[in-house]
């Protein structure tokens, strides 16, 4: 019980500090960002964030289709495209 304390609390630190180092960056990010338009900067968004979610559908179909083939996973329980569609827009929290 003591040792799943610890790794929730260095899950939360890093998690921590992996924002913080984001926030450090952001200045400079946006300091280059001043000459672009704003249409262009939300088409890239918008396109990265379809990226992103395209690769997380396919990486779930494509392992729950592994997993069926995997000897030890044979005659287990075949999730539902229902179940993964759902965690496919659950996507991920944290960093």
């Amino acid at each position: 019980m003591s040792g799943h304390a610890v790794w929730d609390t260095l899950v939360f630190v890093l998690t921590g500090l992996v924002f913080i180092l984001v926030g450090l960056q952001l200045p400079a990010l946006v300091a280059r960002l001043d000459g672009a338009r704003p249409a262009s900067l939300v088409a890239w968004a918008g396109a990265v964030s379809l990226a992103a979610i395209a690769i997380r559908f396919a990486w779930l179909y494509a392992t729950a289709s592994l997993a069926l083939v995997v000897p030890s996973r044979r005659g287990g329980p075949r999730p539902a495209w229902r179940e993964l569609f759902v965690a496919g827009w659950a996507g991920m929290r944290g960093a």
